[in-house]
């Protein structure tokens, strides 16, 4: 396609696609990085114009739509989206947040929201009241399209946060003055808009960590990081392959660094990508009758969904399931019988990859014509310069070593910033790295092998769980005095959060008491943040600057096991 934008026309084609392997890929792969550059274009308008390449397959199982939407009326719906959210005032730079799931309207917004140079903050409807309300206070969001099966938690909030001057709904809830109905705020609008100029550092999303440290952070993400991630696309996500049948889904809700990924690794190249939304949550039955349905090639699982679907007996008697050729995995370790698992069912290449929600992915586990090495989580994928570094003086380690793994502070994949946080902003460079935080093994290949966290991040069903935001909302509760919280092994989910819990002298730890606290924690956070196994003890372990000693809290668990 011709762009009708002169200042758009050295990025329509940035890259080619017609690698012969991984290795030619390594070699031959350089950084195109314009100085201008917009998500939106790359990803949606350069392809607008095809009224037959379809962009969306969608099955909405709560409002009971289903169907496709080509690139050409994608591109007409974001512009009318965007036509109306500047109608309204929205300026380059605003904060948008976007509490949906699973539903077409959710990349919409995101098109539209960066074909006006605003700003994206994707917020996953798991958050409890408490969870949103940090999130959308700290990243000052003017606008919220909420789902309907938040919207109270979204009311009882805007009455405390006066960011928020107008919401935009999905769905048939009943509407106040201050909110207005998706389909309906953006009917007659024209659906041709004039795309913003935006410089590829321009601030493209904000996505919301954990809060293992502290209260969560806003890891601001230009515009740049979708080129970043290309590497990981064209290699975990194509096995350097481009088919034109292609068609990509996760059941992932698309709130995650992971999940946006797969969004833009459909659109990358033109591909369909199906949104399919169940209104309950994930079901490994439901899995495989999706990859059916909708022919799908590719797809993205977190590893605790591929142990769910293990569970089934014989998929592929009951499912054809033929159409996958690649499934990439990340979030936590895939684990070897898992991995025996998915080769024996799927007759596709996988791939585990490695990363974080400020550099997406950067590390392969697996490539093309190179024999994978169990236990090891594989090479830095083309285009990314990675390293290891002393965990105390940051000094780089040369050859088989041992160290905390870095990134190269200008990769193009790199967040910007901390969003309101200029201290941890700093501690997370030194001398040109971008600490991760992981520690990690290099072996004489080059292979590299993760072996832990320096923080007490919890990694469940692919979630990454800061403890302190449950120990913060346990002690919240009426009875609860004190409260540490550890990830603990389980079968399924690689870990589950754990709480070591004491109680006011005025409490009664009876049958239901932990039954209670676990509700409460699940309806405050998320659903999948509260402690699945609570522990009643009478005193926690603390540091003398009164931080809870989550190691002496494992050991604990660990003796536990042994006895």
């Amino acid at each position: 396609m011709q762009s009708t934008y002169e200042w758009l026309e050295p990025y329509n084609e940035l890259h080619q696609t017609d690698w012969d392997s991984y290795s030619h890929l390594q070699e031959s792969f350089d950084w195109e990085i314009p100085e201008v550059f917009n998500a939106a274009h790359y990803l949606c308008d350069r392809w607008g114009d095809d009224d037959e390449r379809i962009a969306v397959l969608y099955e909405d199982h709560t409002s009971g739509r289903e169907g496709e939407l080509t690139y050409l009326e994608l591109k007409q719906i974001t512009n009318q989206l965007a036509n109306y959210l500047e109608d309204q005032g929205v300026k380059p730079g605003d904060r948008i947040a976007i509490n949906t799931p699973q539903k077409i309207e959710t990349l919409i917004s995101h098109l539209a929201i960066w074909k006006i140079g605003a700003i994206s903050v994707p917020l996953s409807v798991l958050y409890g009241p408490e969870a949103l309300d940090y999130r959308l206070s700290d990243s000052s969001a003017s606008v919220c399209i909420v789902d309907e099966s938040n919207i109270d938690n979204h009311r009882d909030i805007v009455r405390e946060n006066h960011t928020i001057e107008q919401t935009l709904v999905v769905g048939d809830a009943d509407l106040n003055s201050t909110e207005s109905n998706f389909w309906s705020a953006i009917d007659g609008y024209s659906d041709e808009y004039e795309l913003v100029k935006t410089d590829v550092m321009d601030t493209m999303t904000i996505l919301y960590s954990s809060g293992t440290t502290g209260p969560p952070k806003g890891i601001v993400q230009p515009h740049r990081c979708v080129i970043g991630h290309l590497p990981s696309v064209i290699t975990s996500y194509y096995d350097c392959t481009i088919n034109s049948d292609d068609v990509i889904w996760t059941p992932s809700e698309w709130a995650w660094g992971a999940s946006i990924s797969a969004m833009f690794a459909a659109l990358f190249f033109g591909q369909s990508i199906v949104a399919y939304e169940n209104g309950k949550g994930f079901d490994a039955n439901e899995a495989f009758s999706v990859i059916e349905q909708y022919d799908v090639t590719i797809s993205y699982f977190v590893p605790s969904a591929l142990r769910m679907m293990m569970q089934i007996e014989s998929p592929r008697e009951q499912y054809d399931i033929s159409s996958v050729r690649v499934i990439p995995s990340g979030g936590e370790s895939l684990g070897a019988s898992v991995r025996t698992w998915a080769d024996s069912i799927f007759d596709a290449r996988i791939y585990e990859l490695y990363g974080l929600s400020e550099t997406f992915n950067f590390i392969i586990g697996d490539v093309p014509l190179i024999e994978p090495t169990p236990g090891w989580m594989g090479f830095s994928l083309p285009g990314h310069e990675i390293a290891l570094l002393d965990p105390d003086t940051h000094e780089v380690l040369e050859g088989e070593a041992e160290g905390e793994i870095a990134l190269a502070d200008d990769d193009p994949t790199l967040f910007t910033e901390y969003l309101n946080k200029p201290e941890k902003t700093d501690n997370a460079f030194s001398n040109g790295w971008f600490l991760t935080g992981d520690i990690g093994r290099r072996n004489a290949e080059g292979r590299y092998q993760f072996l832990g966290r320096k923080d007490d991040l919890i990694i469940s069903a692919g979630y990454r769980i800061g403890p302190e935001e449950i120990e913060d909302t346990l002690l919240k509760y009426d009875v609860v005095a004190d409260a540490g919280v550890i990830g603990v092994p389980d079968e399924e989910r690689g870990e589950i959060p754990k709480a070591f819990v004491v109680l006011k002298e005025c409490a009664d730890p009876g049958t239901s008491l932990k039954s209670d606290i676990k509700s409460y924690v699940k309806e405050t956070l998320a659903a999948y943040e509260y402690p699945r196994e609570i522990e009643f003890i009478d005193k926690l372990p603390r540091t003398t600057s009164d931080k809870v000693r989550r190691r002496t809290l494992s050991e604990w668990e660990e003796d536990n096991d042994r006895s």
